[in-house]
């Protein structure tokens, strides 16, 4: 990863054990990222749990519960008032008061089936998109831990090891490998 060389932690020239520490480079930009790809795990995780929260279907449903009850006291009404109006007991006004009321309850009972339907696509959509956010953000935590594991470099094997390449306060790894030390085996 690209880092300034903080520090070096073995003697030139001498032996070394196999995973022990020779570099460390600058990890601050490193944990940064980690704290950040944490913090938007903790918002997928936010995002996912309000949408599966059912209050916007529920209330959707309860809105259409309330119009098809409007539209059954409506339907009859225009029973009731049908058989009166063509005897000319009530006013023909009151009939066709009625009728339009009728007529409008149903527009209504299908608005609020298509609010119940677009309010369920929401939420299923809502869920998809907050499981996608929240493997992103897994995966912004691994890369983040990866780039930081590479902040500390450890001998691959047991051997001596040269001189080194390159000072502490110096920039590794910007666009290209940079050679640090080399650790020749001796068996």
């Amino acid at each position: 990863v690209p880092a300034f060389l903080e520090a070096q932690h073995f003697k030139e020239g001498t032996v070394v054990k196999k995973d022990q520490l020779l570099f460390t480079l600058d990890k601050s930009e490193y944990e940064a990222q980690l704290l950040q790809a944490n913090a938007q795990l903790a918002k997928a995780q936010a995002d996912l749990a309000f949408a599966k929260d059912n209050s916007i279907v529920e209330s959707a449903k309860s809105k259409l519960d309330v119009s098809l009850a409007r539209l059954g006291k409506v339907d009859t009404d225009v029973k009731r008032l049908k058989p009166l109006a063509e005897r000319r007991a009530v006013p023909q006004q009151d009939y066709d008061d009625a009728l339009a009321n009728q007529l409008s309850a149903r527009a209504e009972v299908e608005a609020r089936k298509a609010d119940v339907n677009t309010s369920q696509v929401d939420q299923k959509s809502s869920i998809e998109q907050a499981e996608a956010a929240l493997a992103a953000a897994k995966a912004a935590i691994a890369l983040a831990e990866l780039n930081l594991s590479y902040c500390t470099i450890r001998s691959p094997i047991e051997g001596l090891i040269g001189e080194r390449q390159v000072s502490p306060g110096n920039l590794v790894g910007k666009g290209e490998a940079t050679l640090l030390d080399t650790v020749s085996s001796i068996d």
